[in-house]
């Protein structure tokens, strides 16, 4: 369960200590089958399978780990969450990390103390080392595959700063170390720590997927309404035009009868002999 601490923000370096440590038991040795990308966010899915000859009942012998790099829901863990195929991303990197990460073995999470981040140790279908960088700090975070040189295969965005540049082709570099001094905050999650951070931050998701939901219906109402109003009032134009039909048509009808009195009274034409 979430323990009773503060409750804002995503996953501190105490609580992704936790998680590494938690991961590795759970998902050591597992494969990863495929890769699913999260519309809207830079979220990552990777769908890991037991592998074979494991103990594992058939319902659990697939499991899917959520990495959310930025933000207040930053976070690694495995998630219980499932996402309808309308929140899965398509695009050529996606289709170049499900290439790199074929049935790929999980061979480790390493986190450097005290840091918020993460390395997810792999050995790709070839034998080729991998490492899959993820950093929760920042509004956005990141990720970042790279090779056993850490050359950057695939990142979730490119960083320019004054410390650091990481885009595909270079090498990956991680960010200055936190202050040591800082006083370390304590995890605010208890045993069993992955279902804790799931439960946590897929409640927030959802809440927060149901806010934007929201809001798209009150836009879409508004611009209904708009419409609906633009509509109405030329409706009222017209109407009012056709109350005035009466009384033009009367004009018309006078002009109509002057006009064939006038033409009596002095017709076309010179009738002097």
């Amino acid at each position: 369960m979430v323990g009773t601490g503060p409750r804002g923000g995503g996953l501190r370096a105490a609580e992704l200590a936790q998680a590494a440590t938690a991961l590795h038991a759970a998902l050591g040795g597992w494969c990863v089958r495929d890769v699913a990308r999260i519309t809207e966010v830079d979220d990552l899915l990777l769908v890991c399978a037991a592998p074979e000859g494991a103990a594992v009942a058939a319902p659990a012998a697939r499991r899917f780990l959520h990495i959310a790099p930025g933000g207040n829901r930053a976070r690694v863990c495995t998630t219980e969450r499932r996402f309808g195929r309308e929140r899965m991303a398509t695009s050529p990197q996606l289709d170049a990390l499900r290439k790199a990460l074929a049935d790929a073995v999980i061979t480790g999470f390493e986190h450097p103390a005290g840091e918020r981040r993460m390395t997810i140790g792999l050995r790709a279908q070839d034998g080729r080392a991998l490492a899959l960088h993820v950093e929760l700090f920042g509004p956005r975070g990141l990720w970042a595959l790279c090779d056993a040189t850490g050359t950057v295969l695939e990142i979730s965005r490119v960083v320019e700063t004054a410390v650091r540049r990481l885009a595909p082709g270079g090498r990956y570099a991680p960010p200055p170390p936190a202050d040591a001094a800082r006083t370390p905050e304590p995890s605010r999650f208890d045993d069993p720590v992955l279902t804790s951070i799931d439960a946590h931050f897929t409640a927030l998701d959802v809440a927060a997927d149901t806010e934007t939901a929201a809001a798209r219906i009150l836009r879409a109402l508004d611009r209904a309404i708009a419409r609906a109003r633009q509509k109405a009032l030329g409706m009222r134009a017209q109407l009012d035009g056709a109350r005035e039909a009466p009384r033009i048509r009367h004009e018309a009808d006078m002009l109509l009868a002057w006009a064939r009195r006038w033409l009596v009274v002095a017709p076309w034409g010179d009738q002097s002999s």
